[in-house]
C-alpha cells in the first residue's frame, strides 16, 4: 500500500511562521504540521497542537529586514561577484576516505 500525505495543497504551509529563517528550510513548527499530515495519513492520532505549534520568535524576524540583510543580500552579492559560499573554506576530508560497508 501507498500512503499519500500531501502538502503542496496545505497552503498555511507556505506562511513564514513554518519556515526558518533561511527560508529553505522548515523550522520545528514546519516538521510538526508535515508530521502531524503523515500521522492523519496513516489514520494515527495526531498529538495536540502538532497542526499548529505557538508562535515563535523566529516567525517575527523572518517579518523584518533580518533576512534581506543576513540571507538575501549576500546571495545576491555572490551572483554578482561569481563566488560561492564555500570559497575559501577548507574541504573536511581533503583526500578520499574509504568507509567500509556496515
Amino acid at each position: 500500500d501507498v500512503i499519500r500525505a500531501l502538502n503542496w495543497p496545505d497552503a498555511r504551509l507556505s506562511q513564514p511562521r513554518f519556515w526558518s529563517e533561511d527560508r529553505l528550510h522548515m523550522n520545528s513548527r514546519g516538521h510538526h504540521r508535515v508530521a502531524a499530515r503523515v500521522l492523519d495519513s496513516l489514520g494515527e492520532r495526531v498529538p495536540d497542537g502538532w497542526w499548529d505549534l505557538p508562535e515563535s520568535p523566529e516567525a517575527a524576524r523572518l517579518a523584518r529586514g533580518e533576512y534581506l540583510r543576513d540571507h538575501l543580500g549576500p546571495w545576491v552579492r555572490r551572483r554578482l561577484t561569481g563566488t560561492s559560499s564555500g570559497d575559501g573554506k577548507e574541504p573536511k576530508f581533503p583526500g578520499w576516505v574509504e568507509v567500509p560497508p556496515a
